[in-house]
C-alpha cells in the first residue's frame, strides 16, 4: 500500500513540475507592423500613424491576439487609444474615435496581410503579420445633420453606451 502512494506522488509531482513551466512561458512573435490610416468617403486612404514594427509578447503560453499586439505596440509608442466596453475592440486611437458626421458614421475595422480581419481578441497573430485599422466611413441613411454657426455638422460620438443598445 506504501509503495502505491509512494509512486502516485511521484507521478504526480512529475505531472507538476511539466506542467508548471508551461504557465509562466513566454511566447514571442516577432516583426509585427502595425498601421493605422483614415478612409475618406472617396474611398480615399492617408495615413494616420506611420508602420510600427515590434515583436509581441504574452506570457500565458499562447500565442497572443491581434489585440494583444495593438496595444502593445500602441502602448510601447506612447500612442493614447480607448477600447468599447467589453474591452475587445478599438473605439478611439490618437482622439480619433469611431463617430457619424456629414451622414457617415466612421468606424475602426482591420486587415491582417490584406484581408478584412474579424475579431481581434481571437484572430491569433503570427510573425511577419502586416496589420492595418482604418477609421472608415460607411453611409448613413436618413435625417440631416446638425449643424453649428459656421455650417459645419455637429459631430456625434458614438459612446458605448449606444453601441451596446444598438446591439441588444
Amino acid at each position: 500500500m506504501k509503495f502505491i502512494k509512494f509512486v502516485s506522488l511521484i507521478l504526480a509531482v512529475t505531472f507538476l513540475t511539466m506542467l508548471l513551466p508551461a504557465c509562466g512561458e513566454v511566447v514571442t512573435v516577432k516583426n509585427v507592423r502595425l498601421g493605422f490610416t483614415i478612409v475618406n468617403t472617396k474611398g480615399e486612404e492617408e495615413a494616420f500613424i506611420g508602420t510600427m514594427v515590434a515583436d509581441i509578447k504574452a506570457t500565458d503560453g499562447e500565442a497572443p491576439t491581434i489585440l494583444d499586439a495593438v496595444v502593445q505596440i500602441l502602448e510601447e509608442n506612447g500612442i493614447t487609444y480607448k477600447l468599447d466596453s467589453t474591452g475587445e475592440s478599438i473605439r478611439t486611437v490618437k482622439a480619433r474615435s469611431e463617430n457619424t458626421r456629414n451622414g457617415y458614421a466612421y468606424y475602426w475595422e482591420f486587415t491582417i496581410n490584406g484581408k478584412a480581419g474579424v475579431r481581434a481578441g481571437e484572430t491569433l497573430v503570427e510573425e511577419n503579420d502586416i496589420i492595418v485599422y482604418s477609421l472608415v466611413p460607411s453611409k448613413v441613411s436618413g435625417g440631416s445633420a446638425e449643424t453649428d454657426e459656421n455650417g459645419d455638422e455637429i459631430v456625434e460620438e458614438v459612446t458605448d453606451e449606444a453601441v451596446d443598445e444598438a446591439a441588444e
